[in-house]
Parts: C-alpha cells; structure tokens; sequence
C-alpha cells in the first residue's frame, strides 16, 4: 500500500565470522608454531613426488600484494593460505535416488596445518550451511560468497592484526590467501561461473575448448583458457543491465560473473 515495497528474504543464511574463529585458533596452544613451521618448510627436489601441497611450486611462486613472495614477508607476521570446499548434501540423511531435497555447506582449510590436523573438525572452518530445499541457482551462489570474499580481501591486505595470541602476548599481524578451490566438477564450475553440465556448448573446465573441438585429441593443441578475457567478460555479465542480457551475454560466452576469482580484478 502507498506505493511502498517491502524486500522479504527468499532464505535465511547465518555466516561465521573468519576473524573471531581465527583468534581462538590461534589461542591453542601448539598451533601457532605449527603454522610457523610450513610457512618456513624447504621446498623438495622438484622431479620428485611431493608430500603435501605446500611443497609445491605453485605454493613457492605466490606474491603478496605488493608482489613479493607471499612467504618471505618480515619475521614478526603470520602468513595463512586457506582452501575453500563446497559440497551440497541431504539434510535429512536420505540416500535414496533422486532426492530433491539439499542444502550446501561452504567450508575453509587452513593448511598451514600438517594434513593429519588441518581436516579435523575443530580445525576446519565451517563458512556457513546455505539451507535448502534447494541449492542455489546459476549465479545465486554469489550471494553467500561474496561476504567470504569481503573477508578474505581484507586479511589479503592490509591483513588483520590480532591483539594477542598463545605465543605473542603483544599481538601479530596476519595475512592470508585463498587457493586452491575443492569441490566436485559441478560445484568448481558453479564457483567459477562455467556452466552448469559438461553437454553445454563450452564443455571444458580446464581449457578454452567447445563442443565443435571435439575432434581434437590432442592435448598439445588444447588451448589454455584466457583469465584476462574471463575476467573481461564476468565484468560484462556483472555489469549487464537486465536479465535478458546477462542470458544473451552466457549463451554467446559460457562465462557468468562470479564473486570468487573476479572480485580482485578491478
């Protein structure tokens, strides 16, 4: 009535916040210097199988937002990288084919934690539980995500200072990054803003192929995707002024804006 419109919320959703979860973290005792320890482990001979991720060179390359080595930051700061897993379950615990019902859990790793420790559960932080009955549509997802993405940008830059934790009764200033990504190959391309089946037209995940590339067999000839254009085009979604648009814009490119790996771009 007179003209007013009232916004009801198609769903409630509950976040945690990383900060408060982090700080009793790393109120335990042992913790910290676990943390301390991967940060400065040795990287291994690279022609040989390593035994944890945070040996590999993917780990040795990362930068800081200054564009130094993510790891080599002055003594007195903490450095965290995170992995993020989302997966969608039964709340009800039924197996039976074709339920209907679900609802999907987002969950961070830290591992700078040994593999022993980082999956236990009171070591994993859970994000949040986006409830059911249903998951969340296309680019619905964004929504729960971008508060996670808020967060994370700020321990990235400036990081987040701590006033006291087990070791430093004077405080430590964190930073932190998210990588990798853990899901199945349909919750990875709902994050990323692929689509939704591997049928669809820009069938590849991994590679800037199309369903006319079948004939090539060739992995040599497989083109890498272009994260500049990605971003070009998730930025066009994004920015799109209707619906109809944002549709014309997917069919011609198979990309939609996603909160996850294009929030930084700008």
């Amino acid at each position: 009535m007179g003209g007013l419109v009232r916004f009801v919320p198609s769903r409630k959703y509950l976040q945690q916040d990383l900060k408060y979860w982090l700080g009793r973290l790393l109120s335990r005792k042992v913790i910290e210097d676990l943390i301390d320890h991967y940060w400065s482990a040795s990287p291994v001979d690279p022609d040989t199988p390593i035994p944890d991720i945070w040996y590999s060179k993917v780990f040795s390359d990362l930068w800081d937002a200054s564009g130094r080595s993510f790891f080599l930051g002055p003594e007195e700061e903490g450095r965290l990288v995170f992995s993020l897993s989302v997966d969608s379950f039964n709340p009800f615990h039924m197996k039976t084919a074709k339920q209907k019902v679900s609802s999907m859990g987002i969950w961070l790793v830290l591992l700078n934690l040994p593999p022993q420790l980082c999956y236990l559960p009171e070591n994993i932080f859970l994000v949040g539980v986006i409830p059911g009955p249903g998951k969340p549509a296309t680019d619905e997802i964004n929504h729960y995500l971008k508060p996670l993405v808020q967060s994370l940008l700020e321990f990235w830059d400036p990081g987040v200072f701590f006033s006291r934790t087990c070791n430093k009764r004077l405080g430590k200033l964190f930073k932190a990054m998210l990588i990798p990504l853990v899901a199945d190959m349909l919750g990875a391309r709902q994050i990323l803003g692929l689509p939704g089946i591997a049928t669809a037209h820009y069938f590849c995940t991994f590679f800037d192929l199309d369903i006319d590339d079948l004939d090539i067999l060739d992995p040599a000839e497989w083109p890498a995707k272009n994260t500049d254009h990605i971003r070009y085009v998730a930025h066009m979604y994004k920015d799109a002024p209707s619906e109809s648009e944002q549709h014309e814009l997917f069919q011609a490119y198979g990309l939609r804006w996603s909160a996850l790996p294009h929030e930084r771009a700008r």
